[in-house]
């Protein structure tokens, strides 16, 4: 079902205080490293951001398997390109043999994947970012022969993976000016080469303006933004971005995905203001679901829209974090707010599950 601007805001039972308990994360993102050999518009870690760069330790690799050994929740490796790191083929080996296969999900631009010492049988799932088709586009984002190079990659693992069916394969474009006319052939694209899903995502993260705002109404919290500003919108025709994804749809493909899948006047909206929410009436399930992980070891709710320390994996680790009284605090600001200027084009805002199932989340 696509989001509309129509909602009950009187709905307290969608919206409200969270009643049931979630006793650990779901997921746990892990920033391996905060370096990237790509150049792509709206990211905090594109490789002309001028910040200094560093990778997790070999030392915080085992504090995180060993967690991973004594938990429920899976990692998600994202930020900057995690096949960069060093280690990265032992972290994901020694996971797999202490926590069990499957239990760790690769983000990866693809442009190494042609390395013989990744071991993809472990991963329970690969998302390749590959924001579209044209080879001019990809180069200049420092990205090489990226479609052939993913292409030769996923059939590889299609042919060699276990009964299982693991890992999963995605691949997934930000919808950019550069793109915004080719995403039909886009997906019949990767339709033929044979991944599982495809997933085409309006650009999204807590833009300049919108962490200002928030900073101006909530002075306790620090909203946070990875360099993206509503210029990085800018070039997007909504009408004919809207024809283009109508076209999409009529695919009937159950393998394609459009995040938010959004109605042509909230994709107005979208375009128009960052700081302008099209879907009142849901409650940013972050705060219920998730910690992350950043190269030092320190554990934060989130790196794109929130800064709230909660400790680190040689202290409190990952369930003292979120155990922690800052987070209950924040998720107490949350249910009674329900949302702050921050959350307007937030990944996590717009993927909430409160808004149909308010009773998978609690305060601990």
């Amino acid at each position: 079902m696509r989001l509309t601007e129509e909602y009950n805001m009187g709905n307290e039972g969608t919206i409200g205080i969270i009643e049931q308990k979630q006793t650990s994360p779901e997921t746990v993102f892990i920033e391996l490293t905060s370096a990237c050999n790509a150049d792509c518009s709206g990211c905090g870690f594109r490789r002309s951001e001028k910040y200094p760069r560093s990778q997790m330790s070999r030392r915080h690799l085992s504090l995180l398997i060993d967690a991973l050994a004594e938990s429920k929740f899976d990692y998600y490796l994202q930020s900057g390109e995690a096949l960069l790191h060093q280690d990265f083929t032992w972290f994901v080996e020694t996971s797999a043999k202490k926590a069990g296969a499957g239990r760790i999900h690769l983000t990866t631009n693809g442009q190494l994947a042609r390395r013989s010492d990744i071991p993809w049988h472990f991963l329970g799932s690969i998302s390749f970012s590959i924001d579209g088709r044209d080879p001019h586009a990809s180069s200049a984002r420092g990205l090489r022969n990226q479609e052939a190079i993913v292409t030769e990659t996923v059939r590889e693992i299609l042919n060699n993976r276990d009964n299982a069916g693991t890992p999963e394969i995605f691949v997934s474009a930000v919808i950019r000016p550069s793109n915004q006319d080719q995403l039909v052939d886009y997906c019949q694209y990767w339709l033929n080469v044979g991944v599982e899903h495809i997933e085409l995502i309006h650009l999204q993260g807590t833009t300049i303006q919108a962490a200002a705002l928030t900073q101006q109404q909530y002075p306790q919290v620090n909203s946070v933004h990875r360099h993206l500003s509503e210029e990085d919108w800018a070039g997007i025709d909504v009408a004919r971005l809207d024809a283009e994804l109508e076209q999409v749809r009529m695919l009937n493909e159950p393998r394609i995905s459009i995040f938010p899948d959004i109605s042509k006047s909230a994709l107005s909206t979208f375009y128009s203001s960052s700081t302008k929410f099209i879907s009142p009436a849901r409650v940013c399930s972050k705060a219920w679901k998730s910690l992350e992980v950043t190269t030092n070891g320190s554990i934060h709710l989130s790196g794109i829209c929130v800064d709230l320390s909660l400790g680190s994996l040689d202290e409190e680790g990952i369930m003292g974090a979120w155990n922690s009284a800052a987070l209950q605090e924040f998720r107490d600001l949350l249910s009674v707010e329900k949302r702050l200027p921050c959350c307007a084009r937030c990944c996590g805002y717009f993927g909430s599950e409160i808004e149909t199932h308010p009773d998978k989340f609690q305060n601990p």
